[in-house]
């Protein structure tokens, strides 16, 4: 299991910092997705994306291409810049705003939102995903707003489109919603292939009991079983406003 093909990316992850250390001879992006700049600044341009996790049909399949592809969808309009300082044995990372006609001045990590490092680890595992790889996410969402969430869920059923199997730990409707709308438009002919669980503790008058349900999507992207506390709290919120 522990070998290039499995990647475990813990919800503890790298966060925004000026430089990142390019030691490393592992060829995973470590648990905490330490070495996802080292990866980038080795891999960047000569690993190909699985056509089926491109951003948009048009453009290039390079891995680093791709990545920032992505953060454009998700930031709109970021840009990654990254360059190996070799006397340091570092690797240091900078964004740039882009629109139609322009190009901001990079900014260094710290200086723009925390989310847009946080999410770096997860991206790239995603995006370099393929047959029989493994990857282990917990919580993909972290210090996203709404829709960026909502894509990454898309990327993840994309990237088990693969043939990877990906196994997620969330507390994000928001990227379950995005799982079931790629369900929905096809990313994925089988939906028994999507399994969900939920995890609740259910107070039985001695104690706590831990109760599994495992919700079913059907093919339109529909669900079963709506758990107490998740799915509806936003018809809670709206009932309690109005």
């Amino acid at each position: 299991m522990f070998n290039h093909s499995f990647e475990y990316i813990s919800a503890e992850r790298i966060v925004p910092q000026n430089t990142f250390s390019a030691i490393s001879f592992d060829k995973t992006l470590g648990k905490r997705g330490e070495n996802t700049l080292s990866f980038l600044e080795k891999n960047g341009f000569e690993m190909l994306v699985d056509s089926r996790l491109r951003a948009a049909e048009e453009g290039q399949n390079y891995l680093l291409y791709q990545v920032n592809e992505w953060l454009d969808k998700l930031f709109d309009g970021f840009k990654l810049n990254i360059a190996m300082l070799t006397e340091a044995d570092a690797v240091s990372m900078r964004f740039q705003e882009h629109s139609e006609n322009r190009m901001s001045a990079p900014h260094r990590a710290v200086n723009v939102g925390f989310g847009i490092t946080y999410v770096l680890p997860v991206l790239v595992a995603l995006l370099k995903a393929g047959k029989d790889d493994i990857i282990i996410i917990e919580n993909p969402e972290a210090h996203l707003h709404p829709k960026a969430q909502r894509l990454i869920g898309e990327l993840i059923l994309r990237a088990a489109s693969t043939g990877a199997q990906i196994v997620v730990e969330t507390h994000s409707d928001h990227i379950l919603n995005g799982i079931r709308l790629g369900i929905k438009s096809g990313v994925i002919k089988d939906p028994d292939t999507v399994k969900t669980f939920f995890f609740t503790r259910e107070n039985i008058g001695k104690g706590y009991h831990v109760n599994v349900y495992q919700p079913q999507i059907d093919r339109d992207g529909n669900i079963n079983i709506w758990p107490d506390g998740f799915f509806d709290e936003w018809d809670k919120a709206l009932t309690d406003l109005f």
